[in-house]
């Protein structure tokens, strides 16, 4: 991961929060699928790359996406997980 980009708008009213966190990463070599970890009680409510939205598989607190196309070794990519 290169980089993380956080947007939080906490509602205390509600004792909630949402948002969403940009993952910038650099692709290392083939992959996939990506791992992304959130805790609970967060819900992981879409992942999108590419303007696509992604399909998540999750297994306790991990939650698992397939790259909306390809992801050439060297590049820079990002998915945007709301919440």
């Amino acid at each position: 991961v290169a980089h993380y980009d956080l947007d939080v708008r906490v509602q205390p009213a509600e004792s909630s929060l949402r948002g969403r966190v940009g993952i910038t990463y650099r692709v290392v070599g083939p992959a996939r699928e990506m791992q992304i970890d959130l805790q609970a009680p967060l819900v992981v409510d879409s992942v999108v790359q590419d303007g696509r939205r992604l399909a998540v598989r999750r297994d306790g607190h991990a939650h698992f996406v397939r790259p909306a196309g390809p992801q050439r070794e060297g590049t820079a990519r990002t998915v945007t997980v709301h919440y």
